[in-house]
């Protein structure tokens, strides 16, 4: 696993706490002095402080964090899926080029079983595609042959609607 993200958190704060405890060093040393540069100093790092919680206020992101805003477009989308599947333990699978898709790739989360075919057709450029099948364990499909054809009929009518309902909430369409 990739832990940078821990270190650069961990060293970050590291920094700005000792920058704090510098600063008010200097200025336990500057008070004990009775040094005319008190007052002044004082004044600015309360300046600094208070334009710091107003700009946080206004813009809700800190003045001195450098965020990342890249934007997905079909452009990099491939190359982020890529990176999206490193981050969920996924393989990929390259497929052969085909005239209907920009890419399409087969990706497994845990060996041969379930896998999610992913993909991006060229007649809907801006949709990054997944089709799975619905694999069903042994005992599961031998619960549903010992159910009567009315029985067997209503629940896959069930899975089929709450299949519809999941396409809806994620904006997709029937066979997609």
């Amino acid at each position: 696993m990739d832990f940078g993200w821990l270190w650069q958190g961990l060293v970050s704060n590291a920094v700005w706490e000792l920058l704090i405890l510098a600063a008010g060093i200097a200025m336990a040393i500057l008070r004990k002095r009775e040094s005319k540069w008190v007052g002044p100093v004082l004044y600015g790092i309360v300046t600094i402080a208070s334009l710091v919680v107003i700009w946080f206020t206004f813009t809700g992101r800190p003045l001195f964090s450098q965020t990342r805003s890249e934007v997905v477009t079909p452009e990099n989308v491939e190359e982020n899926l890529k990176t999206w599947a490193d981050h969920l333990a996924m393989s990929l699978e390259r497929q052969p080029p085909s005239e209907a898709t920009f890419f399409s790739y087969i990706g497994r989360t845990g060996g041969p079983r379930d896998p999610i075919n992913i993909f991006r057709a060229k007649e809907k450029p801006g949709y990054l595609q997944f089709r799975a099948t619905i694999n069903l364990a042994p005992e599961h499909q031998a619960a549903l042959a010992k159910l009567s054809k009315q029985d067997s009929t209503k629940f896959l009518n069930e899975l089929d609607l709450e299949m519809s309902r999941l396409n809806e909430r994620w904006g997709c369409t029937r066979g997609e």
